[in-house]
């Protein structure tokens, strides 16, 4: 009963702030939270589970939200291609902005990697990455790369760029290894063609994530040590998404692929676990997978050892995406 409760509720809070302008930082009940932006409303709504509240379009992102991450000390940070902004916000205040970056416009930002107060942003169009100090907002001399990056993470001494098949169609993809101090490509890893998406794993692993729809989605398990190497590789089909790691083994969404949630680690074992939505972004806290659902404007739990579906709700706009967990 303890589920129909809170459903209820979190669809009455829906409703009631989906046309708010944006809410005052005293709202925020504090605790575990869990934050997504809606790539076709340019917002952001943030559930905090703990005591059941949902406070839709918290935040506005700029248009075409790509990418959320955790920064720590409970803030994070949302990137948007086409205005090319960065923002920076606490989940302890919604409502407000701590930082806001203006990119180069037209460079369309696709992804963002930080290590302490750096950044460092993939421009796809310019072929570049730019670095942001994010204690002060300031653009920083950056980095020319080969065409169309757009993944990118930052391990140790190396920052890692991925790279996709447009605007340059003839573009190899893979993945490029730099020297995070002098910023010369050091390495070159064959990771195949449209790979989109990086992704820093607990393992210390980074996670290369890519597909060009054909049915040859992959994610190429690359180890950062001694200048990078792709060790392995989960040949899974569809379009698998960034994955989040739980008990061993890492969880990706391929809702823009075969469907389903590919279940993989990082010997190249794999299976698939089918649904009954199209998961376009996931989360893990406390057991709890927290997936956004493109389509249908909603948000689904499942539980992260099942995968059974405990819970749902209408997000607070349409085309909800990247989404990630806050603890305290």
């Amino acid at each position: 009963m303890k589920k129909i409760t809170i459903i209820t509720a979190l669809i009455a809070a829906s409703f009631a702030c989906r046309d708010a302008a944006g809410p005052s930082s005293g709202e925020s009940p504090g605790g575990n939270a869990v934050v997504w932006f809606n790539g076709l409303s340019a917002n952001a709504d943030v559930l905090y589970p703990q005591s059941d509240s949902l406070i839709t379009g918290a935040w506005g992102t700029g248009s075409a939200p790509n990418q959320i991450l955790p920064l720590g000390n409970r803030i994070f940070a949302v990137l948007s291609s086409l205005d090319g902004e960065l923002f920076t916000a606490s989940v302890d205040q919604p409502g407000e902005y701590l930082l806001h970056v203006n990119l180069p416009q037209g460079s369309n930002p696709y992804c963002f990697a930080n290590s302490g107060d750096r950044a460092w942003v993939s421009l796809l169009l310019a072929d570049s990455v730019v670095e942001i100090d994010l204690s002060s907002g300031d653009l920083l001399a950056g980095f020319g790369t080969r065409s169309n990056p757009t993944g990118i993470v930052r391990t140790g001494d190396l920052i890692l760029v991925s790279y996709s098949n447009w605007p340059d169609a003839s573009s190899p993809g893979g993945v490029s290894v730099y020297n995070a101090d002098t910023y010369t490509e050091s390495n070159w890893l064959d990771t195949g063609v449209n790979s989109n998406w990086l992704a820093l794993q607990p393992t210390g692993l980074v996670h290369c994530y890519s597909t060009t729809y054909q049915s040859d989605g992959k994610v190429s398990i690359i180890d950062p040590s001694n200048g990078g190497s792709v060790i392995s590789a989960v040949h899974c089909g569809g379009a698998p998404g960034e994955g989040v790691y739980h008990e061993g083994q890492f969880v990706s969404p391929d809702g823009w692929g075969e469907g389903g949630l590919v279940v993989y680690d990082e010997s190249g074992s794999w299976e698939r676990v089918l649904l009954d939505f199209a998961p376009s972004g996931i989360a893990i806290q406390n057991g709890v997978l927290f997936a956004t659902c493109f389509s249908g404007n909603v948000i689904y739990l499942l539980d992260a050892e099942t995968f059974e579906v405990t819970d749902s709700f209408p997000s607070g706009g349409e085309g909800p995406q990247g989404i990630i967990a806050v603890n305290p």
